[in-house]
């Protein structure tokens, strides 16, 4: 709920009257309340210092009609409900209790006559309140200070209460008299502000609800505070008069440059959407090459791996082909010692051929000795007869050496010419083993050169792998950057038609303030 100035005074002002005494009031009744508790409490620790000492004597001796008459006494004050006497050992001696007629309860002696509900004495000394009753427990000392027994009293508060309550009422209705007061000092001091006040509203409602004439002014002849508001407030109108002419002046500037914005937003949006077009194919050509080079990259790599391949078995080519003519030349020496020993052979038959016809020829005189021996041993009849015999048995001896003597010639010649051709083979095969060596040695220059050759692609391949990965890497920095160019661009792109629909609503504005300046009257 929204209050007016009158009623924000007025209630203001009895509001903290109002508490303002009620604080007061209640801090003063509170003093006085602590200050008649305070009382009663001396008063009474007074009657029980007075009491004890009294009683000390009976309790000393034992004397119970001196304790009688002690607490006795103590009806004089009717707020004195109950006085207890209890011995050292807190066993009760002397009990009065008053309810406050002609009719008294006096107790002494024996357990027996004490009621069975007794204070209890607490371990100290102890002063309690409880619905309008004083609570007193205290020692009783001898003048050795040595404890004789304990005392206790109970005290009727209620005149106190009422008291107390009585000067509630008083507090109340102060406070209600200064209420009442409060509440007409405010309504005499909401007149003197809320009129002049009021005056200042009807004559600003004059300015606002009319054609919104700035020339206007506020009357300031009064010297007080609301003058001193009205002086303020025309030298307010003055400086926005100043300032609506001002902004007028730079409306139609803001005008004309919000129409020269929004034109230039408009074709800076136009070379934008052309630039990102442009931007998007650049990017599609550039991962596109990317792509290529990679390619490139990846079939430069794979004939790396076949050259290394090539070389390691041009290597491998090489050693076999160093193998090859190093056993080929052992094969050479080989059938050149075979040669030799076949010469030796073919020598050797020779000889022995050599001796087969002196062999075939001793056969032949033996023949021929062993018919002129058995001619002779024929003539010579029975005498002869045995020499016959071992003529024809060297005869026959003879033939089959002679026989022998040919199988054997024709054998070695067998022998010789086989011996011949093997000579004839050896030669040929020593110049092929020859050849063969010539041939693996030009083979093994010829692997060299491809070795050498390969090794030169390789590192030329390197070479174009590492330019190629250097180009990829290059390429892909390149996509990247085109990439983010493009996402520029098309951020580039947006805030300009951002900025194109912000040029439009700047016009709109534009126009807006214009058409509110001109309601002002300047």
């Amino acid at each position: 709920m929204k209050l007016s100035i009158k009623w924000r005074i007025i209630l203001g002002v009895a509001i903290t009257s109002i508490i303002s005494t009620i604080i007061a009031v209640t801090v003063i009744t509170e003093i006085e309340k602590e200050r008649i508790n305070q009382k009663i409490i001396t008063d009474s620790k007074t009657i029980i210092s007075i009491t004890g000492t009294t009683v000390a004597t009976a309790l000393d001796f034992s004397d119970l009609n001196f304790a009688h008459n002690a607490l006795k006494s103590l009806k004089a004050n009717p707020n004195i409900r109950e006085v207890v006497v209890y011995y050292g050992n807190k066993k009760p001696f002397s009990w009065y209790q008053w309810n406050g007629d002609v009719n008294e309860k006096l107790r002494l002696g024996s357990a027996g006559n004490f009621p069975a509900s007794m204070p209890v004495i607490p371990k100290e000394t102890q002063i309690t309140i409880q619905h309008n009753t004083l609570n007193i427990f205290e020692p009783i000392l001898s003048q050795e200070q040595e404890v004789l027994g304990y005392i206790y009293l109970k005290l009727d508060l209620s005149e106190v209460s009422d008291a107390i309550a009585y000067l509630y009422k008083i507090t109340f209705f102060i406070c209600l008299c200064i209420a009442i007061l409060s509440i007409g000092l405010a309504l005499m001091i909401q007149k003197t502000i809320t009129l002049p006040i009021k005056q200042i509203v009807i004559a600003l409602q004059g300015i606002a609800q009319g054609e919104g004439d700035l020339s206007q002014r506020l009357c300031a002849n009064s010297k007080d505070e609301l003058g001193e508001l009205a002086h303020w407030f025309n030298i307010f109108i003055e400086k926005i008069q100043i300032l609506v002419i001002q902004f007028r002046e730079s409306s139609d500037q803001l005008s004309l440059s919000s129409s020269e914005l929004k034109e230039s937003s408009q074709v800076t949006n136009e070379a934008v959407i052309k630039q990102n077009t442009e931007l998007e194919l650049v990017a599609s050509a550039i991962h596109q090459m990317s792509t290529t080079v990679h390619e490139v990259e990846i079939n430069i790599s794979s004939s790396a791996n076949d050259i290394e391949e090539a070389d390691n078995q041009a290597n491998l080519g090489n050693i076999v082909v160093f193998e090859t003519m190093k056993s080929i030349s052992i094969l050479a020496d080989d059938i050149d010692a075979a040669s030799t020993v076949i010469m030796k052979v073919q020598k050797n038959s020779d000889n022995i051929g050599t001796v087969l016809d002196v062999i075939k020829g001793i056969a032949e005189q033996t023949n021929l000795l062993a018919l002129n021996a058995a001619i002779e041993a024929a003539r010579a009849g029975e005498m002869g007869r045995g020499f016959a015999v071992v003529a024809d048995e060297v005869r026959s001896l003879a033939s089959r050496t002679q026989q022998s003597t040919t199988e054997i010639h024709e054998m070695i010649d067998s022998l010789q010419k086989g011996v011949s051709e093997a000579v004839q083979h050896m030669n040929k095969g020593r110049s092929q083993a020859r050849s063969s060596v010539i041939k693996a040695e030009q083979a093994s220059l010829s692997l060299t050169a491809i070795m050498q050759a390969v090794s030169t692609i390789k590192d030329t391949s390197r070479q174009i792998t590492s330019a190629s990965t250097l180009q990829t890497h290059v390429t892909e920095e390149i996509s990247r950057n085109i990439i983010n160019i493009s996402q520029f661009a098309a951020n580039t792109s947006e805030d300009s038609k951002e900025m194109f629909g912000k040029s439009l609503q700047l016009n709109s504005l534009s126009s807006n303030m214009l058409t509110l300046i001109a309601q002002f009257k300047v």
